[in-house]
């Protein structure tokens, strides 16, 4: 269990003989900060000279926020709630996207499937034309894959 509690309740907690240990748990925030040097990108790169020029890539995941700033959209709430719309069906918008790094793409399974869901009708996936991301993970996996990067102040990074 995770429990929130000052100095006193911490040891008292520790104290009591049904509790085999308290540890501290360190607040993360995710990010990709580090990921060039985690998995030896850049030194494949320079020691292959294959930087991935003219390579197109497929990400079969939960979708894209194509919207997103890592693939050259404008990176606003605004985009991403206009690329959304209603229910995350519609068209996706013209000009909400960097056409080179956003290809196109198809929603295989709709905004509302979720195969650990208990609803039946999250269980039944609702295709749709729109590859808006609603749950992040296609995002994070595009842009580290294939994404531009983003400066600290959320703009789209266009250094090489």
């Amino acid at each position: 269990a995770l429990v929130l509690g000052d100095a006193d309740q911490l040891r008292t907690l520790a104290d009591d003989p049904n509790v085999r240990s308290v540890r501290l748990v360190a607040e993360r925030t995710l990010d990709n900060a580090a990921q060039v040097e985690f998995t030896k990108a850049l030194a494949t790169w320079q020691s292959t000279g294959v930087l991935g020029t003219d390579i197109t890539v497929g990400v079969i995941d939960t979708g894209i926020d194509y919207t997103h700033a890592a693939f050259g959209g404008p990176g606003t709430v605004e985009a991403y709630e206009a690329a959304y719309g209603e229910d995350g069906t519609g068209p996706v918008p013209a000009g909400s996207f960097d056409p080179d790094k956003f290809l196109g793409g198809y929603d295989f399974a709709g905004t509302n499937y979720n195969a650990d869901g208990t609803d039946p009708a999250q269980l039944v996936p609702v295709p749709d034309e729109n590859p808006i991301d609603v749950h992040g993970h296609g995002t994070h996996v595009a842009g580290a894959a294939a994404g531009y990067g983003v400066t600290p102040d959320g703009t789209t990074f266009d250094g090489d």
